[in-house]
């Protein structure tokens, strides 16, 4: 196919626009010479209609023949020059009232020659569209990593259609180099799409712009895709780039199905070291020769994540195995990945602290939400600098504890008959004054002193802490503001209370003073309602 512009720009047919220069751009798809209003009714859409002058002789039947065709979707209407004149106004008011482009050819341009020269132009399209397709495939081909890495082939694609180009995953998100990464926001919305995939469905993103959202790996009949590439572009994707879309994500499945088959073995030796590494008996060298073995170095900063499932059921921890794999991924930092009998981990191990672990960590709980509402799985993470196996060990540990906090925190993970509400734990203590006030006391009176005189919210930012299962990210999201002021907060609240916000104890203290506090002034409310309404009775 060709354009009408490209048509006109072909100067030896000396074509001249004489009404809607603007539409142009309409697609020839064929060639066909109509007269009259009849013979209009059989187009089905995208003609260059080629007419005589003989339907021209009067106002409505000028009318009613360009209407036929406008209504009919013709591309443009091209009219011989007259021998003595220019085309007459009645011929040029109808196309502009109908919106239908004028083309006027000389005397000496003969129909063959133009339909003989859309032909070729359209020809020469195709025989370019094709070796384009083939050079993309050359190019994406190259990107292939044997490894199965995605980035290599988003490169490329980028390259190609100049946007930004992100691709989501079970458990982690990944862009192109020097691609502006997705909001939260963004990749909740592109998680919401790919429960029920459309290619090429159109979402709302943060800043105004818009984003389209192709599935990479289809999934069954009703079921979310297991991965989407996601383009962000101002227009609607154009045929050429869909065409880059759908070859790119024939290589991404490919990528996705080589890191399937390479993970169950990584996966089967991380569960094993797991196993040694919390034994009694292992001897140090041992546990050091299944690190090298891994690729990993005990020492420096460890992140330990754990999905844990309340009945073992071994579908649900493969298809978490595969989303934590994928966060590690997402990372881009040695890790290890292992599945147990109710449970699987990742163990991210980085030199230094790093803004990009905490973002996917925030990406990796908006991607997985609709897995742990769907099983009732529950998500764990703990960070630590270890110096050991022990210490590794220990953020698998910590880690457990959170998850087991974030279930009796969270009702939806228990069974149906669980109420809402605070845990069985605040409540119990708050019928305990003295033991609620003391714990109270500890752990939140400083806190609500430095707030009331500092107009500051550290006592709301420790409850979207724990809220948030401790992820960074999330809550400075949840509170609009930037990591590091979530940090400077914490810090000071640490300083205020001489607890740790990373001890899994002190942790439980604030979050059952924070939720004892909370019914004892929900009580105190209830309780005065009476009063306010007897008071008004009396008035």
């Amino acid at each position: 196919m060709i354009t009408v512009s490209e048509l006109v720009a072909a100067r030896h047919l000396k074509l001249s626009v004489r009404a809607c220069p603007d539409r142009l751009g309409e697609w020839i798809r064929r060639v066909r010479a109509v007269d009259t209003v009849e013979a209009a009714g059989t187009l089905t859409g995208g003609e260059l209609v080629l007419a005589t002058d003989r339907w021209n002789h009067d106002p409505p039947e000028i009318d009613r023949f360009v209407c036929a065709l406008a209504r009919r979707r013709a591309s443009a209407l091209v009219v011989p020059a007259p021998r003595q004149s220019t085309t007459p106004d009645d011929v040029i008011g109808a196309c502009e009232r109908w919106r239908l482009p004028l083309i006027e050819s000389p005397a000496g341009t003969q129909w063959q020659d133009v339909a003989e020269c859309a032909l070729i132009l359209g020809i020469d399209r195709r025989r370019a569209g094709l070796m384009r397709t083939v050079e993309r495939h050359r190019t994406l081909l190259a990107a292939v990593a044997p490894e199965g890495e995605f980035r290599p082939v988003l490169d490329a694609l980028h390259d190609e259609c100049a946007s930004t180009v992100w691709l989501l995953t079970a458990g982690g998100v990944f862009t192109a180099s020097g691609a502006r990464r997705p909001s939260i926001a963004d990749v909740s919305a592109v998680v919401g799409r790919r429960e029920s995939p459309e290619s090429g469905a159109e979402i709302a993103i943060t800043g105004g712009d818009r984003a389209w959202v192709f599935p990479v790996v289809p999934g069954p009949a009703g079921r979310r895709a297991e991965a989407v590439i996601c383009v962000v572009t101002d227009e609607e994707p154009s045929t050429e780039l869909r065409l880059a879309v759908d070859q790119a994500r024939d290589f991404l499945a490919a990528a996705l199905a080589v890191t399937a088959r390479r993970r169950g073995e990584r996966v089967a030796t991380a569960t094993e070291f797991l196993a040694r590494l919390s034994a009694p008996d292992a001897a140090p060298d041992e546990i050091a020769a299944w690190s090298r073995a891994l690729g990993v170095e005990l020492r420096g900063h460890v992140v330990c994540v754990t999905a844990q499932v309340p009945a073992a059921d071994r579908h649900v921890i493969d298809h978490l195995v595969v989303a934590l794999d994928q966060f590690a991924a997402a990372v881009g930092s040695p890790a290890v990945v292992a599945a147990g009998p109710d449970e699987a981990s990742a163990f991210v191990f980085h030199r230094s602290a790093d803004d990009a672990v905490e973002r996917a960590l925030a990406e990796l709980a908006v991607l997985l939400e609709p897995d742990l509402a769907r099983t009732g799985a529950v998500l764990g993470t703990s960070s630590a600098i270890t110096e050991d196996a022990a210490g590794v060990y220990g953020t698998l540990l910590e880690a457990r504890q959170v998850c087991r906090f974030n279930r009796l925190h969270d009702p939806e993970a228990d069974d149906e008959t669980t109420t809402g509400g605070p845990p069985l734990a605040a409540m119990l203590l708050a019928d305990d004054m003295r033991a609620s006030r003391s714990l109270e006391s500890a752990m939140l009176a400083p806190l609500l002193a430095y707030d009331q005189k500092h107009d500051s919210e550290l006592v709301r930012t420790l409850d979207v802490f724990l809220s948030s299962a401790g992820q960074w990210a999330t809550c400075a999201s949840a509170l609009g503001i930037h990591v590091n002021t979530v940090r400077y907060r914490l810090g000071r609240i640490e300083k205020l209370t001489g607890r740790s916000i990373t001890s899994m104890a002190d942790r439980v203290d604030f979050y059952l003073a924070l939720r004892t506090r909370e019914k004892r002034v929900a009580d105190r409310s209830d309780a005065r309602r009476p009063v306010a309404r007897a008071i008004r009775a009396v008035r």
